[in-house]
């Protein structure tokens, strides 16, 4: 690994999309450098399953879980303005 595994420690990172794909991979790569983690998509069972995947490798008070839809501007603003 290029960057070493507290690289991001003290910042926290939104991860959009983080439901499969590229956002998945993301998810567990900068959690893996040590960043506190918020994953939003749209399917609920896959970000659960993620959570599962991210929890078993780093701090469960540093992943957080939003079900969202960006398409939708309320769920959008819901997101990116809500603090829990």
């Amino acid at each position: 690994m290029i960057f070493s595994n507290e690289a991001l420690k003290d910042q926290h990172i939104l991860i959009t999309g983080a439901s499969g794909g590229i956002g998945d991979v993301i998810a567990k790569v900068v959690a893996s450098m040590g960043a506190s983690v918020t994953i939003t998509g749209r399917n609920e069972s896959k970000l659960g399953a993620l959570r599962e995947a991210l929890e078993s490798v780093t701090d469960k008070r540093k992943i957080f879980v939003k079900r969202c839809d960006l398409a939708r501007s309320d769920e959008k603003r819901r997101t990116l303005c809500s603090r829990s």
